[in-house]
């Protein structure tokens, strides 16, 4: 009886003035303050210049529609889209010039998503007006500060010669999985790494130039400067391109990524993206290509964090800050502070280290670790020289080097097949 009694009294008028009235009426059917509220800021605003003719007709034309489709007093959409109307004009970073793309796009949603696919669209307006909110949960939150917002509807069909697959799986290396030893004696994996391809965004969308994403955990907040992308408000999903996030919470703003393209799910507090380039002016004679990932995480106090995490696609990088007496050439991996050798191309790096002019050994592995002056590899092939024609040789030993002592520490590698071969 409820429901029939209802459907009776919501009715909207097509005239300015009596819309007004008759929102205020369904409004209160709700029962709910916020929901009566939300009408008397619509009803304030209906009388500011600032609302045109043309946004009181759409706002009808809208409202009237959602009754149409059945949208209820009780729901929430009336009172996230009152809200957010108020908010474009009155909030903290309302934005006016964007009201026409906002009911345009409104007018969309309404008419091609379901319920709660139009829910998120109008939360998320609302809360970017408000607070510059993209999402928000009891365990994170992503903000886009600074640069400037639009609204847009694409159509998946004008779209779809262009879409790529954002579910294809990637291959199981990662850059820092597993690894064993091949026949060689070197660190390998199973699996190369397949590049991601990025997802094609349709729909609702909301464009961003020039923002600064900030993802906010009660471990961390962490920001993605300068960036632009666009928002599938439906997906969740923010495709991104360009931008820079810095090593701060490991406690080395210097060091930094810089984005290519890249695109993570708003409502998880991480990301990777394989088009990006480490600059680490103290460590690297040139910037680096390769793959990058955060994710928020909760660590034990005292405790290094683990992320950011780098490791470059190829092993022609150069270090600085070496001795005289070193020469590496091989891959970039950085896992918070720590530094190593590692890289996606999986092909061995390698040191060679002098004595004067001539070579005392050389060493090669997929996994050198670098701290401070001490080199060490839990799993290397190693060479040394003796005299002009001798040499001692080991396909698969345990490396230590200290440069600043010139001492070297080699120890045959358990559990690799060559743990009984001879030098």
């Amino acid at each position: 009886v409820g429901v029939r009694v209802q459907a009776q009294v919501v009715k909207l008028s097509e005239d300015p003035a009596q819309f007004m009235a008759d929102a205020q009426k369904m409004m209160a059917m709700s029962g709910s303050p916020a929901y009566v509220k939300a009408a008397k800021n619509l009803e304030t605003l209906w009388l500011d210049s600032r609302l045109t003719q043309n946004h009181q007709k759409s706002i009808i034309a809208l409202s009237r529609r959602m009754v149409a489709k059945g949208y209820k007093p009780a729901m929430p959409h009336f009172e996230q889209f009152f809200s957010g109307i108020n908010a474009a004009f009155n909030g903290t970073y309302a934005n006016p010039a964007e009201v026409d793309n906002y009911l345009t796009v409104a007018t969309q949603v309404v008419e091609t998503y379901d319920t709660k696919s139009a829910l998120k669209y109008f939360e998320t307006a609302r809360n970017l007006f408000e607070n510059r909110l993209i999402y928000l949960s009891n365990f994170n939150r992503l903000f886009a500060l600074e640069g400037t917002f639009s609204f847009r509807f694409v159509d998946a069909a004008a779209d779809a010669a262009k879409a790529t697959d954002p579910t294809k799986p990637v291959a199981a290396n990662d850059g820092w999985g597993s690894v064993t030893a091949d026949s060689t004696g070197l660190l390998s994996s199973d699996t190369a790494y397949e590049k991601k391809p990025l997802p094609t965004v349709t729909g609702a969308l909301i464009e961003f130039k020039n923002v600064n994403l900030v993802m906010t955990t009660a471990n961390d907040s962490v920001p993605i400067t300068q960036t632009n992308g666009q928002l599938a408000v439906r997906e969740g999903i923010w495709l991104g391109k360009g931008g820079k996030m810095t090593w701060e919470m490991a406690g080395t703003p210097d060091v930094y990524v810089t984005f290519g393209g890249y695109s993570f799910n708003v409502g998880l507090p991480k990301i990777m993206t394989d088009d990006a380039k480490l600059n680490y002016a103290a460590k690297l004679a040139q910037p680096v290509d390769g793959l990058f990932e955060y994710e928020s995480k909760r660590r034990p106090k005292g405790q290094p964090s683990a992320y950011p995490r780098f490791v470059s696609y190829q092993n022609d990088a150069q270090l600085k800050g070496l001795s005289k007496n070193m020469r590496y050439k091989g891959g970039v991996s950085l896992v918070g502070l720590k530094l190593s050798s590692g890289s996606l191309s999986q092909e061995p790096s390698t040191l060679i280290i002098s004595n004067g002019n001539k070579t005392a050994f050389k060493s090669t592995s997929r996994r050198f670790e670098f701290a401070d002056s001490l080199i060490t590899s839990p799993l290397a092939s190693f060479a040394t020289y003796l005299g002009d024609k001798d040499s001692l040789y080991h396909p698969a030993i345990r490396l230590s080097y200290n440069d600043s002592e010139g001492l070297v520490k080699v120890q045959k590698a358990e559990r690799t097949g060559y743990q009984n071969t001879l030098f």
